[in-house]
């Protein structure tokens, strides 16, 4: 009876074990069960970031002095969400600065996306409306569409180079392979670089190129993947002299 008795015992102490168990891994489940579409959600939702791409540029160039750089900064951080929220195709607004002048670059999906955005009332009344007592000339405005759709800039990126080229459409093409061939070679090796993208319109080309801050994107332009292969390539495929201007990001 006692030798019974025990394994009895036995018997209890693992059923209760196995149920304990049991009851764990079913919660463990049921955890997950409510994990995974959490996270499935959650994947979904940057695979839908991910897929916006800019397609193209707006560029704004404007002319302001320095007493009103700080209230026109004001204007561009007060309407930046509402861009990004309500206007279609919208990707990335940063505000760029250089002695001469600031840009506002906007990225959109598309270039009709960017052309629609200047006739819409958050540009044309509140925008264009607060902006305008504080400009010193009338702005510039160039609207570039990507030659490959690229993600939005790094949140490293301290800086832009923006080189605008004149060259003739039969010279196009050429000008495409020499930026294709060096566009790994300027990710890879120079300092601070941190994107480079061709972008298009029918008067000129423009290479934007993003840094991680003004010094590096200074030091690039004595780099001899500069001055001596890239320069040298491209100089026969010009119809003018190039335009260069660095400007730092505005960081608020």
């Amino acid at each position: 009876m006692k030798i019974v008795l025990k394994t009895t015992k036995s018997m209890v102490i693992a059923i209760l074990l196995i149920a304990t168990i049991s009851c764990k891994n079913a919660a463990k489940k049921a955890e997950m069960a409510i994990v995974e579409p959490k996270k499935e959600m959650n994947n979904n939702k940057k695979n839908k970031i991910a897929m916006k791409k800019t397609g193209a540029f707006l560029e704004i160039t404007l002319k302001v002095d320095e007493k009103n750089r700080p209230s026109a900064a004001e204007v561009y951080m007060k309407y930046k969400e509402p861009f990004l929220n309500q206007i279609n195709g919208a990707v990335s607004k940063e505000l760029i600065l250089r002695n001469d002048d600031v840009q506002v670059l906007h990225g959109f999906e598309s270039e009709a996306q960017a052309n629609a955005y200047l006739g819409t009332e958050l540009f044309s009344k509140d925008v264009v409306g607060e902006l305008g007592p504080l400009l010193a000339a009338e702005p510039e405005v160039r609207i570039y569409t990507t030659v490959a759709p690229a993600d939005k800039h790094p949140l490293s990126t301290g800086a832009f180079l923006q080189i605008t080229l004149k060259v003739d459409k039969e010279n196009r093409p050429a000008a495409g392979g020499v930026y294709m061939k060096y566009k790994k070679p300027f990710l890879d090796q120079i300092d601070g670089a941190v994107s480079k993208e061709l972008i298009l319109r029918n008067d000129d080309v423009q290479v934007l190129h993003g840094f991680e801050s003004v010094a590096q994107a200074n030091a690039y332009l004595g780099t001899e993947l500069f001055s001596k292969d890239v320069v040298g390539e491209l100089g026969p495929l010009l119809a003018a002299e190039p335009e260069v201007r660095i400007y730092s990001v505005f960081k608020k």
